[in-house]
């Protein structure tokens, strides 16, 4: 967040792509994670970034990381049910029940 009001939203969205390709090499969920993290997190960061652009004030801080999580929120809801749970049925070899259940 910090990168994305400094520097623009394609700074943080690049802050959370070094951050998660460095989890990468001690994570325990076959990079899964990484990925939906990557995604909610640029989708966070990235809509902040561009409404603090326009709204270069506290305000627009503020403005910015509501609207941010709330398009995160959405766009999660999206992305585990079509991405994330049905990756990890694939690499884990386990029902949908189960996931969702842990």
């Amino acid at each position: 967040m910090i990168a994305a009001f400094a520097y623009g939203p394609l700074y943080g969205v690049l802050v959370c792509a070094i951050k998660n390709l460095l989890h990468l090499f001690v994570t325990t969920s076959a990079g899964v994670g990484e990925v939906s993290n990557f995604i909610l997190g640029a989708i966070f960061v990235g809509v902040a970034g561009l409404v603090y652009k326009k709204i270069h004030n506290r305000k627009g801080a503020l403005i910015g990381s509501l609207i941010g999580a709330v398009a995160m929120a959405v766009i999660s809801i999206l992305t585990n049910y079509y991405i994330v749970y049905p990756a990890f049925v694939v690499i884990y070899g386990m029902p949908m029940e189960a996931i969702i259940g842990m």
